[in-house]
């Protein structure tokens, strides 16, 4: 950036990142501007109630569990389902009361991690006069990202994971800084290690992450830090510690569930056909590269999108390692680890995942990586237009109204489907219709399972038992179903097909389809008489 730059430039950058910080802090309370309403459905995903239920269930004694604490789970991140399990517990379990404080706290994180881009950026971009207003204008505008506000207040760990992943680079940026080249001591290494840790506890997949930063910071350096070998050590007492912070989570998985990891993963991946999902990821690339503008589903599997994806993204990436030439190791190593951490996901979530519905949050940490780079490269090239044309400044300044205007307006489109829910009907009929004692049953047993604790879910995402089932037969109808408890069967529409498509000859007689609306997508089926096992959970 150009040094002779006014100050009236960082003072207008610098006041539209603080009416940005307050639109996305406003937007993510919406919900308590409405109660007790938009509390439940403004943000929380299908997900994110199945988390909640988790760590309800904790708060209240009983263990990582689902189906009133009956069913034991590994199904969820654990870090942050341990820190909503602190919310569930300052209420005593109230649940509206819980889910406002997920608000909150959503909110709260959000903003943290919008403060951390903003440090992330200025180090990124090194002392020019405007890194600071650049980096908490680029950090206010992530915060806007109209995917991003959904993402962080899922009451999933996706808000968590973002800012870990923020941390551990601010940990490893500033240990750069303090070293001056200088090898990193065992202590400085636990430290990185510790944070590496903390972000996969976070979310599993961070391993990508890890692996990416680890061998970015051996193999980007020369003699710096050392020289490759003293690297090399530095990244194995890092990695080593990492695994050990995060091992009590691995040993509870292996002792308890039969593998380290969770069962939810297994559930999503079991019937997946190789490079299933390769056609969602170019859409959500560009998601995470432009946060502000989302790409509509009518299109993201469009020519133009399938091509734009990568091309842009691999743009973005040699451009910014163009730019890094001649800047810091760092900045270096995160062109690299960002292109490793960036190739782990797309590769795992494209080619070997199912369940292309989760691949728009899965993918969204990318935007910590490709956001930063995509502003400072902006903002390199502005500074050079404005000192070769000092007559285009006002253009800059239309543009950057567009901007805000674009992020009002993505807290304006969040506001108008805050009443909406992919679930609600379903929670709401069992609600008015079911008794707290009875035992229901669904595939999708988030959103149900928080309104109805003796919920039994049916896909294996969260019960082991069904999973088994699944694995072993690929139905849990005559196989599960008949030997639980269930009295109803609620989900979508679809779950009526249960009724009528092959196989399955005892259940098919046991149970009848009582209601059936497609115009609120709402299915049930009632069994003809109580199980004889109806207390058996």
């Amino acid at each position: 950036m150009n040094s002779a730059s006014p100050p009236a430039t960082s003072r207008v950058l610098s006041g539209a990142a603080v009416l940005l910080f307050i639109v996305g802090g406003l937007t993510r309370l919406f919900p308590l501007a409405d109660w007790p309403n938009r509390v439940y459905w403004q943000f929380l995903s299908e997900d994110g109630y199945l988390m909640q239920t988790v760590a309800r269930n904790f708060a209240l004694g009983l263990g990582l569990s689902t189906a009133d604490g009956t069913m034991p789970t590994n199904g969820v991140q654990p870090l942050a389902t341990f820190v909503f399990a602190a919310l569930h517990g300052l209420v005593n379990g109230n649940k509206l009361l819980a889910i406002a404080a997920v608000a909150v706290l959503s909110t709260a994180q959000a903003l943290l991690a919008a403060w951390a881009m903003a440090h992330f950026i200025r180090q990124l971009a090194g002392d020019p006069p405007q890194a600071r207003s650049l980096g908490a204008l680029g950090a206010g505008l992530w915060l806007c990202g109209y995917v991003l506000i959904a993402h962080s207040g899922n009451g999933l760990e996706t808000g968590l994971y973002h800012l870990a992943v923020l941390a551990a680079w601010l940990v490893y940026l500033r240990q750069l800084t303090a070293q001056a080249l200088r090898p990193a001591t065992t202590s400085e290494s636990m430290r990185l290690g510790v944070a590496l840790g903390m972000v996969f506890l976070a979310r599993n997949d961070a391993v990508f992450f890890i692996g990416g930063l680890l061998a970015a910071h051996v193999w980007i350096g020369g003699e710096a830090g050392g020289g490759i070998l003293r690297r090399l050590r530095d990244a194995t007492i890092a990695g080593l510690t990492s695994l050990a912070t995060a091992s009590p989570w691995l040993v509870h998985n292996k002792l308890l569930f039969g593998s380290i990891v969770p069962i939810s993963g297994s559930a999503q991946s079991h019937d997946s056909v190789l490079g299933q999902n390769m056609t969602v990821v170019p859409a959500n690339l560009l998601e995470a590269m432009l946060v502000l503008l989302p790409i509509p589903g009518a299109v993201e599997r469009s020519g133009p999108v399938l091509v734009a994806g990568p091309f842009l993204v691999i743009v973005l990436l040699l451009g910014f390692g163009y730019w890094s030439r001649g800047r810091g190791v760092g900045v270096r190593r995160m062109v690299v680890a960002s292109t490793l951490f960036l190739g782990g996901l797309v590769g795992y979530y494209g080619l070997f995942f199912g369940a292309a519905h989760f691949i728009p949050r899965y993918l969204s940490v990318l935007s910590v990586l490709l956001w930063p780079m995509l502003v400072l490269l902006t903002g390199a090239l502005a500074d050079r237009v404005q000192t070769r044309w000092q007559g285009l400044r006002p253009l800059g300044v239309a543009g950057l109204v567009v901007l805000c205007a674009v992020s009002v307006n993505n807290a304006r489109l969040h506001w108008n489907h805050g009443e909406q829910h992919m679930h609600r009907q379903v929670a709401e009929w069992v609600t008015e219709h079911v008794a707290p004692e009875v035992w229901v049953g669904a595939v999708q047993t988030g959103t149900l399972g928080y309104f109805h604790d003796r919920t039994i879910n049916l896909d294996g995402k969260v019960n082991p038992e069904a999973l088994k089932v699944i694995l072993r037969t690929g139905d849990v109808r005559d196989a599960y179903i008949m030997d639980s408890p269930i009295q109803h069967i609620i989900d979508w529409v679809a779950i009526t097909d249960w009724a009528t498509k092959p196989g399955a000859p005892t259940f098919k007689a046991a149970f009848d389809v009582a209601v059936r609306d497609t115009s609120l997508n709402l299915g049930v089926l009632t069994r003809r008489q109580p199980p004889a096992n109806i207390d058996a959970h």
